[in-house]
């Protein structure tokens, strides 16, 4: 694949008499077959699971006070730590889905996270869950 570094212009695609091509001329040209609902499928279950990973904190949060003091403010620093990475490190993931590939770059973060999901069930303390979970933002 083509690696980008931003400078290009945007072209879109031409027919043999150099007209451009309507969206729904392409997709009818392209098919709506089973490589399509794979994608959509996994695509979804990939949302899923980040949208699990970005809010679950929320839900664990009141009924870890069992085992780790946390004050109403450190809830809400872990809260938005995830957040806070993922402010951080969206143009970066950006960037190198577009010169690397997104598929890798998207199997990558789902292996990041995966690891990082683990070992924030191990943390014991405020500071390495808040740690943890930026982390989990970023990737």
């Amino acid at each position: 694949p083509k690696s980008y570094t931003g400078s290009e212009k945007a072209s879109y695609p031409k027919n043999e008499n150099n007209q451009t091509i309507k969206l729904d001329d392409a997709l009818e040209l392209i098919g709506f077959g089973r490589a399509q609902v794979e994608i959509v499928l996994l695509s979804g279950v990939t949302i899923m699971a980040t949208i699990c990973e970005t809010m679950g904190i929320s839900v664990i949060l009141p009924a870890s006070k069992c085992d780790i003091p946390i004050s109403t403010g450190n809830q809400g620093l872990l809260s938005g730590a995830t957040f806070l990475g993922i402010v951080l490190s969206s143009y970066v993931w950006g960037y190198l889905s577009d010169t690397q590939g997104r598929r890798k770059m998207m199997q990558y973060g789902l292996y990041a996270t995966g690891v990082i999901a683990v070992l924030s069930s191990f943390a014991n303390d405020f500071t390495s869950l808040l740690v943890l979970r930026l982390i989990a933002g970023v990737w």
